[in-house]
């Protein structure tokens, strides 16, 4: 799945990014690749931003909802997911989160991008839960239980579709719930 080459450490990442040569582009560390993450659609932003204020509400006391962030998953992957909930409180990181309990994508252009590459970085991460906003489709594709077999590709066993009428309950907050319809522009 991932093209032959030599691969960037997140230290030479961050490295170039601070030298600015990713001044005029946005782009993501995934594997050791530079991943461009093109332009944000309007309705891209505005569902970025729904669903980080509906994960707030959920998550408040004890959790940090991080918005369009890096995670320092391994020494080549820095994804920015579009919104992550990761344990404790802002101050408790001096560094980015190496790993989180949801991690969420909103898709339009990167929809083959989320499903593929990041669902399986992120079931390597064992990420507990996997949210992909389609906006394309007007759903939310959740991943559950991720597997990380000895060799092979990493994988979440559980993957359900959630159409636009649907509420979804978070693992890790099961008694809170959210329309899929709120998370969409």
């Amino acid at each position: 799945m991932w093209p032959d080459g030599p691969r960037l450490t997140r230290d030479q990442y961050y490295q170039l990014y601070e030298s600015g040569c990713f001044n005029e582009v946005r782009v993501e560390l995934i594997e050791g690749y530079l991943i461009d993450k093109g332009r944000q659609s309007p309705a891209h932003a505005m569902s970025v931003s729904l669903t980080h204020e509906h994960l707030r509400e959920m998550f408040s006391d004890g959790w940090w909802c991080r918005n369009q962030a890096p995670l320092h998953l391994t020494e080549y992957s820095a994804p920015d997911a579009d919104a992550a909930v990761v344990p404790g409180n802002v101050r408790d990181y001096s560094d980015h989160p190496t790993t989180a309990e949801l991690v969420v994508e909103v898709s339009d252009t990167s929809l083959q991008l989320d499903l593929s590459m990041k669902a399986e970085l992120y079931a390597q991460a064992v990420v507990p839960e996997y949210w992909v906003v389609d906006l394309v489709h007007r759903q939310l594709i959740v991943h559950r239980q991720p597997k990380r077999p000895s060799s092979g590709t990493a994988r979440y066993e559980e993957v359900t579709v959630y159409e636009a009428d649907a509420a979804v309950k978070p693992l890790a907050k099961p008694r809170a719930s959210v329309k899929v319809a709120d998370l969409l522009p």
